[in-house]
């Protein structure tokens, strides 16, 4: 059942005057072109295999011994955390600690990560989340919900590197993202 915050967290995604909240965007294999069933089915065993069997719906724990553990949210966790670090500083005091009060979560967020707004070029505003650098407390790695990681090794893996191994594809990455780790790649190119 629904509580009041998601109730609110819904209702704000259907406001007029909002923008919306997307994803980062990434290009499919051949730009506007359906992937290809090959891609599907790599698409579907690295989720499977990395995330589980109902990546939607859990948090990711499947990390190999000695392995870096780090954030990974759903599609719907990644948007709630938007909205909540959106609407974390108000105006009216008295509202902001209500929001606060419902939104307790927002500590821990706000904390960790910052968002970053650009504009597409339709001028819709777009929001990303981003990992708050400790030694500036600027923005820095790119955080991206768990149905855009494959999206954003495919894209180095497969377009930028021809298919070279994990170790390569990692290290471009992980200037990029905070959350794409050497296990999702190795598992990304063993299923390749």
């Amino acid at each position: 059942t629904p509580t009041n915050s998601q109730e609110e967290y819904s209702a704000a995604q259907t406001d007029k005057n909002r923008p919306t909240i997307q994803s980062p965007t990434f290009q499919t294999s051949s730009n506007s072109v359906e992937p290809s069933e090959l891609e599907i089915k790599h698409r579907l065993s690295f989720n499977e295999t990395v995330f589980g069997f109902d990546y939607n719906n859990t948090t990711s724990d499947h990390f190999p011994k000695g392995e870096a553990r780090v954030t990974q949210m759903n599609d719907e966790q990644y948007k709630y955390a938007i909205f909540v670090l959106r609407n974390w500083s108000k105006q009216d005091k008295d509202a902001e600690k209500e929001f606060r009060k419902e939104h307790p979560v927002g500590y821990h967020y706000r904390s960790k990560y910052m968002i970053v707004e650009s504009h597409q070029p339709n001028d819709i505003p777009t929001f990303e989340l981003r990992k708050v650098d400790k030694d500036s407390n600027n923005a820095g790695k790119l955080v991206i919900p768990m149905g855009k990681v494959f999206d954003a090794i495919n894209d180095v893996h497969v377009k930028q590197l021809s298919h070279l191994k994990s170790s390569p594809t990692y290290q471009l990455l992980r200037y990029t993202y905070y959350n794409v780790t050497l296990h999702h790649c190795r598992v990304f190119v063993r299923l390749c």
